[in-house]
């Protein structure tokens, strides 16, 4: 019987994995946005502006919050091991929340909404996702 080994990276990498994941997530969001409403009317600008703030905010009281324990999760995690495994830069629950997240960016999308509002839900999104990102990156050299 083979024995199959575990994908494992040291833990620095893995945090800067998961800023990198997030990063990616969210500029793929905010190009999304983008792509849906580029039109640069002042009203446009206004309710732009104001996704980014909802976007901060989210980060802020929300994402700030699963970022710290994610990281606080991986120093801890098989604290024996040199390396851990790849797929534990984020724990099941934040797996599940990704997949609620993608899944309800797709009935979004279905629902027909107005391509104005949509935009500015993924852009109000992406900024939350990438100003995230950045406390991992942060994290990735303290290790």
């Amino acid at each position: 019987m083979a024995i199959i080994a575990e994908p494992a990276i040291a833990r620095k990498h893995l945090i800067l994995g998961a800023g990198l994941f997030w990063l990616v997530g969210g500029l793929i969001l905010i190009i999304r946005a983008g792509m849906l409403d580029l039109r640069f009317e002042f009203n446009h600008i206004l309710l732009a502006l104001l996704a980014i703030a909802v976007g901060y905010v989210k980060q802020r009281w929300v994402f700030r919050r699963v970022v710290a324990a994610n990281i606080r999760r991986i120093r801890q995690l098989s604290p024996h091991k040199e390396k851990i495994c790849l797929f534990a830069f984020q724990s099941i629950e934040s797996y599940l929340l990704v997949t609620v997240m993608v899944i309800a960016g797709i009935l979004l999308r279905q629902t027909g909404l107005d391509h104005q509002v949509l935009s500015l839900i993924y852009l109000a999104v992406g900024t939350a996702l990438t100003l995230s990102s950045q406390y991992y990156l942060g994290q990735s050299r303290l290790n």
